[in-house]
């Protein structure tokens, strides 16, 4: 503010000393100051007083060595030597000091040649000579040398570009006249009157401003210098453009100039890498190194491409660029609407997208929207700025993506879930756009059989009609690989290492592939079983095929009956879970199969199931039998002919009566006719008829008899009450009838024998169990088995535990010796877990009597 208070404080002064002009007095100056004494109060023109110090007169002279100069009350002369003579007062020398109520600094004017005020022809008053410019006092008696032509900054416009106002005075009987100079070019002219009042004419042209040039022109004025107006009438254009940033030009268009600078009205372009937006812009230029613009609105007549065949459409541009000292802030967006998308190929699209020009370059944003192979989609938000320069530039932006709500579906029963977290790039290559997808997690799966979590990796890529995508996974055992199409078809081939079917281990590869667009999935395991696989004595898998439908694992082959003579061969189909459970269907195909030497199995009929559960093999087959031999009990009876009727047999290894033994038993179930012919007294024939269930346990070749019913037995059609039960081992053969040896414990096995045809020989087990206590004791139990008689008894303490359904599982077993009234005591040490329990006493050392049951529960 320091020049615009000089030039103020000079033209008031200005103002004071000449503004007698044309005013009438009773007295000339002259005369008044002559008839002054010391310390005498003169006036010598309208707001010049002179206060009379060191007054002396000589003749027609009169002198004032150290006058004291008032003007007007703006400021104050002292030691101002005046002297009157012929009609003239003539001011020399002096300090001249500002009020203090016109500025808060210390000005004072300087006397450079005598100020004469003399009587004009009308009698009024007429100064002559000047002032010198205001010279600031500053502290510490520091005095700046004052300039001649002081600057200007409120009265006059900002001055354009780099250049400064430059200012030329002069007094004349108007007022203050000034020349101002834009450096050393005179580019307009003014006054300031004594009233106050002022105007100046300005013209500049051609002035460089960022690579355009500018002219203006017009007239500013105002009613009092002290108070300048705003400036209105100043106007002015724009010729080319102003280069603000690498992308943004502003140019071609109108202005006006006022204090603050020149305030442009003015064309936009907005240079996208090909194309670009034409908008309009306002803001203030005042130099290269300070300016501000907004845009707003905005059309793109050429496009504005990002890419090649990327073009952003109808467009909406807001922001703001401004410079201070050089430096830019700010940015300017170009929005699109909601559904205006960029193709990236094979329908994954950047949606929304926005520009936004820099100080840095472009910066594209977006939404990527990346539809997944198997349905599912992932997105994310883009940022990346745009290389310099026009042209398609070559970039890639990292972003991190996500899975959306219905998750990343790769291929048909492979999908990364909603939410997850996946890496993603946006590029350009060449003008060209695409995206790149890679992913890396732990995902649950059932592609492949018998595994259930993979670690997959995916790497997916799309631009313009080129797609392409690649899955693979691991897992111990197993991996997969393939690659996806565009049209949903793809290709995985997997391994599988370690695929376990009872216990055995065997190799498979397959393929999982959709081969037509919304085709069917189908799968093939190409895997066999080589070796023989022991499911139980006398049961084998001779051969075997493995399948898979994307589902279940099946299994295909033939499973082989060992008998004791012969075999049974039996196509066998079925589900494999995993390796320790499976399924399977079993038919027989050829039979040649004989138990024992005495029944012979229609195979032909032979059918059922083999099941693992847990790595344990359950077998149910049933069968017709197509022969049944007893021996020949004729030698002393006369003669008995048997028959049979409904002859089934069910192979099995459950010991649903508890026993544990690894075998196959065999149960003959039949309708039993004998017809016994009397040779003695009067002769005849009588007939029983019952059902018969006859059990064989079967070792390899060899069959070991285990018992023999004959219930609802007829005697010549008569209901009776009677019953046959044996059971035991057959030890030995009387030709002559039935002999019933009892077994006991510690009979050596190896004494068993086959049935021979014709021989029989049977050992009954008299003793039956009575009664089964417990009693718990630190949850370890306390057993006692009453028996009918001193047996060994087989007693097993069973839990009941309930997972994929209900069923009794074995804890332990053991065999005790019965004392001489038959009780027989079982304790153990072994803890037992909260749960039921039942106790299972069998008489025999081999466990094979009727089970007596007692359920306890431990707390």
């Amino acid at each position: 503010m320091q020049p615009f208070r000089s030039l103020i404080i000079l033209a008031l002064a200005a103002v004071v000393l000449c503004a007698g002009g044309g005013t009438a007095h009773a007295a000339s100056p002259f005369e008044r100051l002559g008839a002054a004494r010391e310390g005498d109060r003169v006036q010598l023109a309208r707001g010049v007083v002179l206060v009379v110090h060191g007054h002396e007169r000589s003749g027609e002279t009169v002198r004032v060595r150290r006058g004291v100069v008032r003007l007007g009350g703006v400021a104050t002369g002292r030691r101002v030597r005046v002297t009157a003579r012929a009609g003239r007062v003539t001011l020399t020398g002096g300090r001249f000091t500002v009020a203090g109520s016109l500025s808060d600094r210390d000005y004072t004017i300087a006397s450079a040649a005598p100020l004469v005020i003399a009587t004009g022809p009308d009698g009024a008053p007429v100064m002559s000579g000047r002032l010198a410019a205001l010279a600031l006092r500053e502290p510490a008696a520091r005095v700046r040398a004052a300039a001649s032509e002081p600057e200007v900054e409120q009265a006059l416009p900002a001055p354009p570009g780099a250049a400064r106002w430059r200012l030329g005075l002069g007094l004349n009987l108007e007022g203050l006249t000034v020349r101002v100079l834009l450096g050393d070019q005179q580019v307009g002219s003014g006054l300031v009157r004594y009233d106050g009042s002022y105007r100046f004419a300005l013209s500049v042209r051609d002035v460089p401003a960022l690579g355009a040039r500018i002219s203006a022109s017009g007239d500013v004025a105002g009613r009092d210098i002290t108070k300048p107006s705003p400036i209105t009438n100043l106007r002015g254009d724009v010729q080319g453009m102003m280069r603000l940033t690498d992308d943004v030009s502003v140019g071609d268009g109108t202005l006006s100039w006022d204090a603050d600078g020149m305030r442009l009205d003015v064309a936009a372009r907005l240079s996208c890498p090909d194309g670009g937006i034409t908008t309009r812009a306002t803001g203030t230029y005042r130099t290269d190194e300070q300016w501000s613009i907004g845009v707003r609105g905005g059309t793109a007549p050429d496009g504005c491409e990002v890419a090649a065949g990327a073009d952003l459409g109808d467009v909406s541009v807001d922001g703001d660029l401004a410079s201070t000292d050089g430096v830019v802030t700010g940015q300017i967006s170009a929005t699109t609407s909601a559904d205006a998308t960029l193709p990236l190929g094979s329908d994954a699209s950047l949606a929304a997208p926005s520009l936004a020009w820099q100080i840095g370059g472009i910066k594209l944003g977006a939404g990527l929207r990346l539809p997944c192979p198997a349905g599912g989609s992932v997105t994310a938000s883009v940022s990346v700025v745009l290389p310099h320069g026009r042209g398609f530039g070559d970039w890639r932006a990292a972003v991190g993506a996500t899975a959306g709500a219905n998750g990343c579906g790769v291929v048909d029963g492979l999908a990364f879930g909603a939410g997850s977290s996946l890496t993603a790039a946006v590029w350009s290559r060449g003008g060209r756009l695409g995206v790149d997808l890679n992913a890396d997690a732990t995902l649950q799966t059932r592609l492949v059989p018998t595994k259930n979590a993979f670690r997959v990796k995916l790497a997916l890529s799309a631009s313009g009609g080129a797609f392409s995508a690649s899955v693979s996974g691991s897992t111990p055992g197993a991996s997969f690989r393939g690659s996806i199409a565009s049209d949903t078809t793809f290709e995985i081939a997997f391994d599988i290492t370690d695929l376990e079917i009872y216990k055995t281990k065997i190799d498979a590869s397959g393929r999982i592939a959709r081969t037509r667009r919304g085709g069917p999935v189908e799968t093939k395991l190409d895997a066999a079983v080589e070796t023989r696989i022991e499911l139980a004595p006398n049961l084998w898998i001779l051969g075997a095929s493995l399948g898979f439908d994307g589902r279940r694992l099946t299994i295909g082959g033939l499973v082989r009956l060992g008998c004791s003579k012969g075999y049974v061969d039996l196509a066998a189909s079925g589900d494999i879970v995993d390796a320790r459970n499976f399924t399977l269907d079993v038919q027989a195909l050829a039979s040649n199969c004989t138990i024992g030497r005495f029944a012979v199995l229609d195979g032909s009929a032979l059918k059922g199931t083999i099941v693992n559960a847990d790595n344990r093999i359950g077998i149910d087959l049933e069968a017709g039998v197509a022969s049944l031999t007893l021996p020949k009990l004729d030698d002393n009876i006369g003669g008995l002919a048997v028959t049979f009727k409904n002859t089934r047999v069910n192979i099995t290894n459950r010991c649903l009566d508890g026993c544990t033994a690894n075998k196959l038993r065999l149960t003959i179930n039949a309708r039993l006719g004998l017809t016994w012919t009397h040779r003695v007294g009067p002769g005849g024939s009588s007939l029983i008829e019952g059902d018969l269930r006859l059990r064989l346990d079967l070792f390899g070749p060899t069959s070991t008899f285990v018992s023999l019913a004959v219930t609802n037995i007829l005697a010549d059609g008569v209901p009776t009450s009677l019953s046959i039960e044996l059971e035991g081992y057959i030890r030995r053969a009387i030709g002559s009838g039935f002999v019933f040896v009892p077994r006991r414990p510690g009979d050596p096995a190896d004494e068993a024998t086959q049935i021979a045809a014709g021989d029989v020989g049977a050992a009954t087990t008299l003793a039956r169990v009575r009664s089964v206590s417990v009693r718990l004791r630190a949850r370890r139990p306390a057993v006692r088995v009453q028996l009918s008689e001193r047996d060994a008894v087989t007693v097993e303490i069973e839990r009941r535990t309930c997972r994929q359904g209900c069923a009794w599982r074995l804890v332990m077993q053991r065999v005790v010796q019965a004392d001489r009234r038959g009780t027989a005591d079982l304790t153990t040490s072994t803890r037992l877990g909260a749960g039921d329990y039942r106790v299972v006493a069998r008489a025999g050392a081999s466990g094979l009597g009727r089970p007596v049951t007692r359920r306890f529960r431990v707390r």
